[in-house]
């Protein structure tokens, strides 16, 4: 066999088997290595991964750029590949229209892609781009075209109902994204793919929650950690001890919840992995805060800003000012201090950074409905609503409409309900959130018929809360 196809198989190898860092270190030399010109290109394909991987978006690009020259003229197939990459690069870094821009352009100028083997992956990372603006019903259409592709072409599918089952699970329809992850189980059990069964037992213990099912949601967790311990899966015993983390605090198990935490912190720190640390360090510093552990929060702040400076991550700033501004807050019981989150809204919308200006909004509106600020939570609910009206966010315009009709109830603003109130029922075709909407019924029938509107007024505060949890990153 030829010296050019043993090192090709051998990057091939060394990216199977994950030794990341290893492919990035190495060097390939065209002509001394002896390789055809698809073979090198291919090599560099492998370094341009493996350095997304590595989150090194920067040295993938230059890798991408270069094989990209070549491609458009040799082989499409690579070309096209390479282009993926390079969105994907775009999406994780927040460029979310530019990578958007990236697959349209292939998408028209490619039509031979439909025949490629990873043509569903390309449809799949194009519904990113518009999962992470926070358009998740276009992100589920784009899931569901790539799964009905899959089915024809009996193409593995389990990746494809994972995201599926976000998406319904940040539509409401807790119970299709149960069923598509009890297929995923099924799927990983057959395939012995035991590590992929670990990660979706936690996401389906996750959803349970969010269904309000705790029970189910501990059960699955913990069989997931018992056996990523057995079987020393340890990023995913990580996860596992993260997501059982979100269960207890939902169920207001702080102190319990914050063991947790620490473990999946500790395990992250010891193996190096950086990609999801950032989100178990935001939630233990929420735990601190709700226990009063200020001193313990500062640290993380930083530490969480560090990580938004080195991996460009809006997202990772916008939680580490929230945090901040709550110990402010509390510290000084000083309501001018949950203006910096206000500030944040301003800066996210100067830069056009819509899903960080969304997840501050929902943190703004849960202290502020926490405090009793109703005016407050109308005013940013009508400036957020402004915003996801004008880019067409749908999901978020539903939300906020639930927000906004049980706002007015306690304000007593039958006039701003009825208007929020038939803007919802137009809208949501889908019938998301059918328990909130049907309390909201509830509600308004019980306004009628009832003069004890303070306990009603608590009653509706309480419910809005709870919703303003299960849509918020912090829950």
């Amino acid at each position: 066999m030829k010296n050019e196809h043993r090192l090709l198989r051998k990057f091939e190898e060394m990216e199977k088997e994950q030794k990341i860092a290893e492919i990035v270190e190495s060097s390939v030399d065209k002509k001394e290595d002896n390789l055809t010109d698809f073979e090198f290109y291919s090599i560099l394909y492998i370094k341009a991964r493996a350095n997304f991987i590595l989150r090194n978006f920067e040295e993938a690009k230059k890798f991408l750029s270069q094989i990209e020259k070549w491609a458009i003229d040799h082989n499409i197939e690579l070309f096209v590949k390479s282009k993926v990459l390079e969105a994907n690069c775009c999406t994780i870094t927040g460029q979310l229209v530019e990578a958007q821009k990236i697959f349209e352009e292939i998408f028209t100028k490619y039509p031979e892609i439909k025949e490629y083997p990873f043509y569903t992956n390309i449809i799949i990372n194009y519904g990113h781009t518009f999962f992470y603006q926070g358009k998740i019903i276009d992100a589920n259409n784009q899931y569901i075209k790539a799964l009905t592709i899959a089915k024809e072409r009996n193409l593995r599918q389990d990746k494809i109902k994972n995201n599926l089952a976000l998406t319904y699970t940040q539509l409401g329809n807790y119970e299709k994204a149960i069923e598509l992850l009890e297929e995923v189980i099924k799927e990983k059990e057959r395939m012995n793919d035991f590590q992929g069964w670990t990660i979706a037992k936690v996401n389906l213990g996750s959803i349970c929650s969010y269904h309000g099912d705790f029970q189910r949601a501990n059960e699955n967790i913990d069989i997931a950690i018992k056996f990523a311990e057995e079987k020393l899966f340890i990023r995913e015993l990580a996860g596992a001890h993260s997501a059982k983390g979100l269960v207890l605090l939902k169920e207001k198990k702080v102190l319990k919840a914050q063991q947790h935490l620490e473990k999946a912190k500790s395990i992250l720190e010891q193996i190096n992995v950086k990609d999801i640390l950032p989100e178990v360090l935001v939630r233990l510093g929420f735990i601190y805060f709700l226990l009063g552990e200020y001193e313990r929060v500062e640290p993380i702040i930083d530490t969480i800003e560090k990580f938004a400076e080195e991996q460009k991550s809006t997202l990772f700033l916008v939680w580490g000012i929230c945090l901040e501004t709550m110990v402010r807050f509390e510290k000084n019981q000083d309501k001018n201090a949950l203006r910096q989150i206000e500030n944040v809204l301003d800066i996210s919308l100067e830069f056009n950074i819509i899903p960080a200006f969304i997840q501050a909004s929902v943190l703004a509106l849960y202290i502020y409905a926490a405090i009793e600020d109703v005016e407050q939570v109308n005013e940013i609910s009508i400036r957020a609503l402004k915003v996801v009206e004008e880019k067409e966010i749908k999901l978020v315009q539903i939300q906020l409409y639930i927000i906004l009709c049980f706002v007015n109830l306690i304000l007593n603003n039958n006039k701003a309900l009825m208007k929020y109130f038939n803007k919802l029922s137009k809208l949501n075709k889908e019938n998301l959130y059918p328990d909130d909407i049907k309390k909201l019924n509830y509600f308004v029938e019980n306004r009628r018929k009832t003069n004890n509107s303070d306990n009603i007024d608590n009653e509706i505060r309480n419910v809005l809360i709870d919703f303003l949890q299960r849509i918020s990153p912090w829950f």
